[in-house]
């Protein structure tokens, strides 16, 4: 029986033989001289992967960086962090693939709201006055609607949360507006401010806030709400 230096002293002996150097550099770092592969969302094909990778991206004006790959560059973004949402970054890759016009409609739209160019036609509430945090609309076209909020965590930025149709502008957007408010009220209040746009322009920076402490969460009213309504609520929390 070996002791147990012996077998240190055996293995030791193995790792200083040259001829096995590559054994057991293959064994320990299998993906070592590998190219690096990041990874893309929603591309089918080696095309679009090395289309997305090899192209500038506007991140970190855009996130997550997955959302941020949908753009060709940070050309035209202004001082808002736009945040997308799964359900909008999949209504990205979408649009991208079926519908380029609508997708070009969209990606204008988004840096306008980046710059901080906000209009009647972009920036009206669409849930009631009454359903906590507001939650606005941007018409593109006749029939779709890009839905965000003015997010504060702890500064200002705009997060979208998806394109929709008119049909589909229903009273889950009041039921959201109402669940957000539970976070506190200097969040809704910093989610409501804004700073005064510039001197016979129509550009509103975002604002800054020092952080705040931690607000208990209030019980709002119950949400009279199905339980597939409710899924989509806790959904765009993520």
């Amino acid at each position: 029986m070996f002791s147990v230096t012996a077998l240190h002293k055996f293995y030791l002996s193995l790792l200083l033989r040259t001829e096995l150097a590559g054994d057991i550099k293959a064994l320990l770092f299998p993906n070592v001289g590998e190219p690096a592969k990041d990874v893309v969302p929603g591309v089918s094909s080696t095309e679009d992967a090395e289309s997305l990778i090899n192209r500038p991206n506007a991140y970190p004006m855009v996130q997550p960086m997955k959302a941020a790959l949908y753009f060709d560059n940070a050309d035209g973004f202004g001082e808002w962090p736009i945040v997308i949402s799964t359900e909008a970054c999949k209504n990205l890759r979408e649009f991208r693939r079926a519908d380029g016009k609508i997708f070009e409609i969209i990606v204008k739209k988004i840096k306008q709201l980046s710059n901080g160019h906000f209009s009647d036609d972009n920036h009206k509430r669409l849930n009631g006055p009454d359903a906590g945090i507001p939650i606005h609309k941007v018409k593109m076209t006749k029939d779709l609607h890009l839905v965000y909020q003015i997010d504060c965590v702890p500064d200002q930025d705009g997060k979208v949360y998806g394109i929709y149709t008119h049909t589909q502008l229903g009273r889950i957007w009041d039921a959201l507006g109402s669940h957000l408010a539970c976070k506190g009220r200097e969040y809704r209040r910093r989610c409501i401010f804004r700073n005064r746009p510039f001197s016979n322009d129509t550009v509103t920076l975002p604002a800054s806030f020092p952080l705040a402490e931690a607000e208990p969460e209030c019980s709002g009213s119950p949400l009279d709400l199905s339980d597939k309504d409710m899924d989509c609520v806790e959904y765009f929390q993520l």
